[in-house]
Parts: structure tokens; sequence; C-alpha cells
């Protein structure tokens, strides 16, 4: 088990490290293996030397440890946030609706289906209009629209990354818990007298951590995605504008590196909880 994680582990970086160098490939209209390779070659010594990377800015030279960390951590901090926020929303919307009349269920579930199909930047911009008009009318500035002096910008972006998540959240959590509805196992539960909060709690949303697991892999990509439009809009000084000011296939890789070695280790944490507790397995 070790040894497979291991290896998939490191053929995961193997691979992060080739798409890091693909720029080196074009030259111009044609290409080039010898530089692609040798690109990869000097990346590879450079990541295994971190002590000695370093990255430009405004003419000058930096160690880019600990530069990149500061802006790896203030996104990965709101990239969290968001995904827990957006996890919590779902699962509230979940337990509610459990509870609604079949009717109006289904248009709840029609109005998240709208919100999912919601463009990211429409999202941003109407919250950042909504707290600039309060403010122009009462004076009252409810949060940081962005990012100023010495001053992080938090709650807003975090707000704004979580709503089309949680709507997909939602719309997964509800469809599972259709399927487990239909469940020979929730037939005999109801005939022993169990209630709803009961199934629910006790054997729904237990059943549906598989598929809930599985599928939250797509909202992370949706989140990262959104995560560069988010610190363009806000005017964050992340990792992904890190990343824009420093384009080097060093400063890439090094920045896929730092994204993933933390996601593979959580995923590889829950997969191992969950097939103790439901012994299912779950495929990461």
């Amino acid at each position: 088990m070790v040894i497979k994680q291991s290896v998939r582990l490191i053929a995961t970086l193997i691979g992060i490290l080739f798409v890091g160098c693909l720029p080196a490939l074009f030259r111009g209209l044609n290409l080039s293996f010898s530089n692609y390779f040798g690109q990869m070659g000097d990346v590879l010594v450079q990541v295994l030397h971190p002590g000695q990377i370093g990255f430009q800015y405004e003419g000058r030279m930096y160690p880019l440890f600990p530069g990149i960390l500061n802006p790896y951590f203030y996104s990965m901090k709101i990239f969290f946030a968001a995904l827990i926020f957006s996890f919590l929303l779902a699962l509230a919307g979940t337990y509610i609706t459990f509870f609604l009349p079949q009717w109006l269920r289904k248009t709840v579930l029609f109005l998240a289906f709208i919100g999912e199909s919601l463009p990211d930047i429409f999202i941003m911009v109407v919250f950042q209009m909504i707290i600039i008009l309060i403010y122009q009318k009462t004076g009252l500035l409810l949060l940081n629209t962005s990012e100023g002096f010495n001053q992080q910008v938090f709650f807003l972006p975090v707000l704004c990354l979580s709503i089309l998540p949680a709507c997909f959240f939602y719309r997964m959590m509800m469809v599972a818990v259709g399927e487990q509805m239909d469940m020979d196992y929730i037939t005999v539960a109801k005939s022993k007298g169990l209630g709803g909060c009961q199934l629910l709690f006790k054997h729904i949303l237990r059943n549906i951590a598989v598929p809930v697991l599985s599928y939250s892999k797509t909202v992370v990509w949706m989140l990262l995605s959104n995560l560069v439009i988010l610190e363009f809009v806000f005017g964050m000084q992340g990792l992904m504008t890190f990343i824009y000011n420093n384009p080097t296939p060093l400063v890439f890789t090094v920045s896929l590196f730092l994204i993933f070695i933390p996601f593979y280790f959580l995923y590889t944490f829950f997969s191992i909880l969950i097939r103790k507790l439901t012994g299912r397995r779950v495929v990461i």
C-alpha cells in the first residue's frame, strides 16, 4: 500500500515536471526537444536544492524560499476557507432540503442549478458592487473589496469563491442522497421506526462519503481555476499573481508542487479514514 502510493506520488511529480517545462519545448514555431529536456534537467537540479532557487523582482534577484511562501499561504488560506465553507453550506442545504416536500425540493434543486451556471466573475463583481453601494448609502463598509497597503482582503473573496462550489456540492449531495433513499436498507430502517434525522446522520451521510470525496476533486479544480480570476479582481498578492509576475518554468513547477503535495496527502488520509469507517475503497 505504502509502496504503491509512493510510486504514484513520484510519478505524478515527474508528470508535473514535464508539464511545468513545456514552454521550453517551443522556439517560435519550431519544437526544440534538446532545450526542453535541458530545461527539465535545470529545474530538477534547482528543485533538489531549494535554498539556491531565486526569482527576479523589479530588476533584483531574491530567494524563492521564503519569497513564495507568503503568497502561497495567503492563497491556500483563501482556498481552504472557501472549500470548507462551501461544503458546510451544501451540507446545511442538504439537511434542510431533506425534510422539504417533493415539489419544493425540485424548486430548490433548480435554483442551485441556476446558481452553479453563473459565471464566477459575475458573482465577484456583483458582491463588490453590493458592498460599495451599501457603503455609499450608509457610510458602513461591511467588508474590504480589494487588497490595500499592508491589509489583506479575506472574507469577501472567501464568500465569492464559495458560491459555485457550494451549489455543486449541494446538487452532488442531493443526487447521492436520492440514490441512497432507493436502497433496501432505508426501507428496513424506516420499518424499524427510524426518523428522518437518524436516517440522514447515521446511515445516509456515511454512505455518501465515498462519492462526495470522489467528486470533490472536481470542486478543487474549480476553486483553483477561479482563484486565478479572484486574485485579479480583488488585487490580491497571492500565489497565482506570483506565478503571473514570474512566468518561468521553475516558478511554475515549484508552485504546482506546493499545490499538489498537500492535496495528495489530504486525499490519501481521507480515503483511508473513509475506508475504515465504511469499508469502501476511494480511488484518489
